[in-house]
């Protein structure tokens, strides 16, 4: 199975490591360990993650928790394929994401 980052998700990737940074030196090494280990999840076990539902969804949709840290990994299950759509806050702009539906 293969996987996909969207552009936008390597620029968020990419804003969460120097913010994390700037917070603690060696902390956005963290994060980007911690998102790692979600995506390894998901090729490993893409059906593991919570699915996400929502009336105009018609894409299978899964969330996988960033440990330590209050993100998740929003991820498009296709048969051959993932996606993966987001690195997203727990609580900051709920959804905002679902547009890129659109890219998978």
């Amino acid at each position: 199975m293969t996987l996909r980052l969207l552009r936008r998700v390597e620029d968020e990737l990419a804003q969460q490591i120097d913010y994390y940074e700037g917070e603690r030196s060696g902390l956005g090494r963290e994060f980007i360990e911690r998102f790692a280990a979600a995506m390894e999840q998901a090729v490993r076990f893409p059906r593991s993650g919570t699915r996400v539902t929502h009336p105009g969804y018609a894409i299978e949709v899964r969330r996988f928790r960033l440990s330590r840290f209050p993100f998740h990994l929003f991820v498009a299950v296709h048969a051959d394929e993932l996606v993966v759509l987001a690195v997203a806050h727990h609580r900051r702009r709920p959804g905002y994401w679902s547009d890129r539906l659109g890219e998978v």
